[in-house]
């Protein structure tokens, strides 16, 4: 979806159709002119910040929708901006007129699947980035991967690097146990189930939201243990504090914490 944009009179939004897919089978097969849907009012959980600086936009995949509501609102606002599409084909850079007009012809597009060509794109990309500069990057997982990795080697400070996942970070996963202090209960965390969905099954009272670690409504405190932290919500400096974690994503380093439930 297109959005950033303040008192919008409609929403335009992009379904990539899938054959395995059901939702964009459904909308493809089913929506038409006229027809009518009834939707919630759209969160901005990936929200671009405005004061001084430049903002480097990244986007590639269907990550490329909040770049352009981005670009969108920069443009429309005079703000200082670039842009970066990172596509696997021409055919799948759907917003690349959009982009080049709201870049005024300026825009970056790279058409490869190679990740090394990619990398050296967005090193090329980034290399201007300033002290007060902000870097927003949405996209598949190893497209955010190495814009958090360029960006790291250019001495950009991680609290300017701001990135949207649609899916958590897959990874290999063991069971841990979690200790709830105030109830003392113990919990068992599956390889296959986040700590979220484990608080839940026993009953436990717990807000979330986005359950991919972006928003930050799932925060627990932990009282002992060493946290995974997997969200890209947390600053380092509450990484390095060990005190609070997003349920929805972290996990045990050493099989076990202690959370102040």
């Amino acid at each position: 979806m297109n959005y950033g944009l303040e008192s919008p009179t409609f929403y335009e939004i992009s379904i990539l159709r899938q054959d395995r897919g059901t939702f964009s089978t459904h909308a493809h097969r089913c929506w038409d002119v006229g027809t009518s849907l009834q939707v919630s009012e759209p969160a901005n959980e990936f929200e671009m910040h405005r004061g001084a600086g430049k903002r480097f936009l990244v986007g590639g995949g269907i990550g490329v929708t909040p770049i352009v509501g981005m670009a969108t609102q920069a443009s429309r606002h005079c703000e200082d901006f670039e842009a970066l599409y990172v596509c696997g084909e021409r055919r799948s850079a759907v917003f690349e007129e959009e982009l080049l007009r709201l870049t005024e012809g300026a825009l970056r597009l790279c058409l490869t699947r190679d990740i090394s060509v990619v990398a050296a794109e967005v090193g090329h990309f980034l290399a201007q980035v300033g002290p007060e500069d902000h870097v927003y990057v949405c996209g598949p997982q190893g497209l955010m991967e190495t814009v958090h990795d360029v960006a790291a080697a250019l001495d950009v400070h991680p609290s300017r690097v701001h990135r949207e996942l649609f899916a958590p970070v897959t990874r290999a996963d063991s069971s841990f146990e979690v200790v709830l202090q105030r109830s003392a209960r113990s919990i068992r965390v599956h390889a296959n189930q986040s700590l979220l969905d484990a608080l839940i099954a026993e009953g436990v009272s717990i807000a979330y939201d986005c359950r991919i670690g972006s928003c930050g409504a799932c925060l627990v405190r932990v009282v002992e243990g060493a946290i995974e932290h997997r969200d890209t919500v947390l600053m380092q400096e509450d990484r390095d504090a060990g005190n609070v974690a997003c349920a929805c994503v972290s996990r045990a380093q050493d099989g076990h914490l202690v959370l102040d439930l």
